[in-house]
């Protein structure tokens, strides 16, 4: 028997506002705000075209459907915990994993309630967020969602250093230190690393 469609519109309607109303960078100073959904965004694009770049390169078949998910729900949580910044989500091991177990009890309860019909969808929307986060740092597909989630944050924390905003060169140059640590030996994302290091480096100074 199908199932009668009765997701709530307004419901949708308010996450997709949601999205966009979590500012990212709340804890300091930004000339051009960025917000959640412009975030997942450019994330899901930066994290297409290396699978596409890598699949050439390297010969290898990746999960593209699995990526572009990955990518659009990555920080889908904030939608419920909005934006908390990362001194504080990643001060100790045992913060960050109280952190994920409040995050998944939320999304899990406020996705389940709102799709109390459809429960699929909220469904997906955890696996694809649970899935990505368990194996960010092990998988290759999560690899790259996660690189390009480091990326962009980078492009955004640059731009606005051009602009002459000088509270985001500590996170520019945090961000550096991450890239070069998790993949500068990484076959796959080295070449990426070395161009971004010479290119910024250069402009941080």
């Amino acid at each position: 028997m199908k199932k009668k469609n009765n997701i709530s519109i307004q419901f949708l309607e308010w996450f997709f506002d949601r999205m966009s109303d979590v500012i990212r960078y709340s804890g300091t100073k930004v000339l051009n705000k960025e917000n959640l959904a412009e975030h997942s965004y450019y994330v899901s694009v930066l994290a297409d075209g290396i699978a596409e770049d890598i699949e050439q390169k390297f010969d290898v078949s990746l999960d593209r459907y699995k990526i572009l998910k990955y990518a659009l729900y990555h920080d889908i949580e904030e939608i419920f915990t909005w934006d908390i910044v990362t001194p504080v989500k990643y001060k100790s091991k045992d913060l960050r994993e109280k952190f994920e177990e409040v995050w998944n009890l939320i999304l899990t309860e406020e996705l389940e309630s709102h799709f109390s019909e459809n429960t699929h969808i909220a469904e997906m929307i955890i696996k694809a967020h649970n899935e990505y986060d368990e194996k960010k740092d092990e998988v290759l597909e999560n690899q790259i969602v996660k690189f390009a989630d480091i990326l962009q944050a980078l492009s955004y924390t640059m731009s606005e250093l051009h602009l002459g905003n000088t509270y985001l060169k500590g996170i520019s140059q945090n961000l550096l230190v991450t890239l070069e640590k998790k993949y500068k030996d990484n076959q796959y994302f080295s070449g990426y690393v070395v161009e971004v290091l010479d290119f910024v480096k250069g402009n941080l100074k």
